[in-house]
């Protein structure tokens, strides 16, 4: 691809230059340490893999099931910015149904592509260009995607309503409920791990086999798995928040769903527009499920000042909370931050859950536990927005498309894979990667 390499190489040296401003992995302390292990004049590149299951059929016909498929995508995360959003430089790199993870386990399904990633640590590949000619090795960084993903295959345990369902630290379900700040007493440490999965006790460990990924030199599962602020965030704690603050103020201020959702309708986004929200009614409120994708749920709590903030009282206690969540979505969402943004974090977090739990009589459901440990992973990973799994999945409609329009499900796997392959060979040949789907 045209000039990715130079653009790379500039683009890490733009970084390197600043070391008051958090703004990628290559600046995280994780990967500071990661390099220490090569010689100094060796070029070593980081490479996250995401992990994702989807349906390529209907998810509702009677064949839902049958051609569920897992994927597993990879990226670098030091490429320039505006080359990250493209989804042609996001690639495919296995692909297998479901149904045979399930059946064989992690480690025969995963085999190849951990040998791949010990062959790129240790060999790594020749490049010849006019511009560069050398060596380049790769390093796994982080594994990323949605929670129930992550865990299963990890090894954690995969239902959030065990009795040690964070693979953090080691809190029991009760005390998480009702948890505002981290108790670093029960942080998982590596010693603690490998005594765990020895131990070989679900219900006490939280840990269902050891990670196959372990194989993968230098790996550590209870440091290198990123967050997805996409399920955690936005389709998680802030519809839960926004469920309660539509509902309190609908019923405890007489403001009507019907003003709410035609101020929704009618009002201009601006920039936003195609990420408008759609209306909510009264059932999904009740059950704390307001119905919004995750681009919707950001316009919404974006604008949701803007759109009722004059009919709110001065002082009212209920709406710092959420004047609470749009500050931790900015905050979370940002490109870049000053690095004293960690601490801040941590403050909102605590003082947003705390609010939660006073005004809502509700109880802290598992996400909002996983952000309390958000401004440790700051600290480690740097902005936590690159982790999230928005234009993963994005990438997944490639897949389902080409699926639609084949009749043949035989091998449907490698049918998708070799569609795939030949999109990358068409890219290297115009030697562009701006015409992403």
């Amino acid at each position: 691809m045209k000039d990715i390499l130079s653009d790379t190489f500039n683009y890490i040296n733009e970084i390197k230059m600043c070391d008051t401003i958090l703004m990628n992995f290559f600046q995280s302390s994780l990967w500071k340490n990661k390099i220490e292990e090569h010689d100094k004049n060796q070029i070593v590149l980081p490479i996250f893999l995401f992990f994702d299951d989807y349906e390529v059929g209907n998810p509702l016909g009677s064949h839902s099931g049958i051609h569920k498929l897992g994927a597993v995508y990879l990226t670098v995360p030091c490429i320039p910015i505006h080359r990250q959003a493209s989804l042609n430089n996001i690639f495919l790199t296995l692909l297998f149904h479901s149904s045979d993870r399930q059946k064989f386990g992690n480690n025969i399904i995963f085999r190849p592509l951990i040998d791949e990633l010990n062959y790129l640590k240790e060999t790594g590949i020749e490049i010849n260009t006019a511009k560069f000619e050398g060596n380049i090795k790769f390093e796994l960084g982080l594994i990323v995607g949605d929670n129930i993903g992550v865990h299963s295959i990890t090894g954690f345990v995969e239902s959030f309503s065990s009795n040690y369902p964070c693979r953090m630290c080691k809190i029991k379900k009760e005390d998480m409920r009702k948890q505002c700040y981290v108790d670093m007493t029960l942080q998982r440490s590596w010693e603690q791990y490998t005594s765990d999965v020895s131990e070989g006790d679900v219900t006490r460990i939280g840990i269902k086999e050891a990670c196959v990924w372990h194989d993968v030199k230098s790996f550590k599962v209870l440091y290198q798995v990123g967050v997805d602020i996409m399920h955690d965030l936005l389709e998680g704690v802030c519809k839960y928040d926004m469920s309660f603050l539509i509902f309190y103020y609908d019923n405890d201020l007489k403001l009507f769903l019907e003003v709410i959702n035609d101020r929704m309708v009618n009002f201009d986004y601006g920039p936003d527009k195609g990420s408008k929200p759609s209306v909510s009614n009264i059932e999904n409120i009740r059950k704390h499920g307001i119905r919004q994708s995750a681009s919707e749920m950001t316009t919404l709590v974006r604008y949701f000042g803007l759109l009722i903030g004059d009919f709110i009282p001065r002082n009212d206690p209920v709406w710092y909370l959420y004047i609470l969540l749009r500050q931790i979505l900015d905050l979370i969402t940002s490109l870049s931050l000053q690095k004293g943004s960690c601490e801040f974090l941590q403050s909102l977090v605590a003082e947003h859950h705390n609010l939660y739990l006073k005004y809502s009589n509700l109880c802290l459901k598992p996400k909002y536990h996983l952000m309390l440990h958000y401004h440790t992973l700051l600290k480690k990973f740097e902005p936590l927005v690159f982790l999230w799994s928005i234009r993963f999945e994005a990438k997944h409609r490639i897949s389902k498309i080409s699926a639609n329009t084949s009749s043949n499900r035989c091998n449907i796997c490698k049918t998708l894979a070799i569609k795939h392959q030949l999109q990358l060979n068409d890219m290297f040949l115009k030697g562009t990667s701006s015409n992403a789907i």
